[in-house]
């Protein structure tokens, strides 16, 4: 084998081996972007328990802040309501998201009973959401009832 075929066969292997690089860190990228701890089942809606969903759309960056922002409050809220995702990018994400007229980077709240309480969207602070989500689910009050 002369070396030009050499060169161009070990060029060849860099391209592949490149390219296969660059989708598995691709691959691993994705799979760090993607939210924990959300539940993906979001026929927990209804079940007695409050229900918080946020719709997602991982490419979308105003929805990778939101979720962000989700993540923030969830420890407050963890023993009070069931932390659901809708990805906006799936069939049953899509559907969801028609059913209940909310956009990626959405917050839709539902009472124990499955009723929508209130759709939050686009915040970018966690104090408002902290108020917004009290006050749909009247936290506040029975807050103030337990320490009485």
């Amino acid at each position: 084998m002369n070396s030009v075929k050499k060169q161009k066969l070990v060029s060849q292997n860099s391209i592949l081996w490149i390219t296969f690089g660059t989708i598995i860190i691709g691959l691993i990228y994705a799979v760090f972007l993607l939210p924990k701890g959300y539940n993906k089942d979001l026929s927990v809606i209804g079940h007695g328990k409050n229900v918080a969903v946020v719709i997602h759309n991982e490419k979308n960056r105003s929805s990778r802040n939101f979720i962000h922002l989700v993540d923030q409050v969830r420890a407050k809220y963890n023993d009070k309501m069931e932390f659901c995702v809708a990805f906006i990018r799936t069939p049953e994400g899509e559907k969801f998201s028609e059913k209940y007229h909310a956009s990626d980077a959405s917050l839709v709240l539902f009472a124990e009973d499955g009723h929508v309480l209130k759709t939050i969207s686009q915040l970018r602070n966690v104090d408002k959401l902290i108020e917004e989500i009290d006050i749909a689910f009247d936290y506040k009050n029975q807050n103030s009832r337990s320490i009485l």
